[in-house]
């Protein structure tokens, strides 16, 4: 299980919670970060998150490894789930309040790449959204999310949908109820592997 953070996040805080709950169900769990607070290109990001997969498969042996991606970090998981073959190497994605359609937030810091990927109707996300999704998704968002604007931007085509009317963008690393719908679909996914 790798764990793929958004805007800013570090593997030391971020995922503390989440973390804690996978590592309960017995999985073991990696995260990762990525340089210039994680707003450098996306397509740079995959390629990291690639080299972390391989590296993660060859530590532990596994086929498959599952990835989790929070805000900007799902986005990441797809590019290389979608576009750069990760769909062979990856059992179940899940994504917890990732921008899948955009978000106006992202107009803060247009100097940034992934912040100009990251704006609706941007030919990153057309593109992105063109690609099929040939594995697994889950996909867990807030209808009160502040950083996802509009919140409804947070839907994916494709995946199961979650979608929680309370709590916000962060609350979704620490709520139980954005929780259930991922260790759900990992469940799932082993008892037919």
């Amino acid at each position: 299980m790798l764990l793929t953070p958004g805007f800013s996040g570090q593997d030391v805080v971020y995922w503390n919670v989440f973390r804690r709950r996978l590592e309960r169900e017995g999985y073991p769990v990696f995260a990762m970060s990525f340089p210039w607070l994680g707003l450098q290109d996306i397509h740079e990001s995959a390629r990291m998150l690639e080299d972390r997969v391989e590296a993660i498969k060859e530590a532990t042996g596994a086929d498959r490894v599952h990835l989790v991606g929070h805000s900007l970090g799902g986005l990441v998981m797809r590019t290389y789930v979608q576009t750069m073959g990760g769909d062979a190497e990856v059992g179940v994605c899940a994504t917890l309040g990732t921008p899948h359609h955009g978000t106006l937030s992202a107009v803060a810091a247009l100097v940034r790449p992934a912040c100009r990927q990251m704006l609706p109707g941007s030919s990153f996300l057309e593109t992105l959204g063109a690609e099929p999704l040939d594995v697994p998704f889950v996909n867990v968002y807030a209808s009160r999310d502040s950083l996802v604007i509009p919140y409804g931007n947070a839907r994916l085509e494709g995946a199961e949908n979650f979608r929680l009317r309370f709590g916000g963008h962060w609350g979704l690393l620490l709520r139980k109820a954005a929780y259930r719908p991922v260790i759900s679909r990992l469940r799932r996914f082993e008892k037919n592997a």
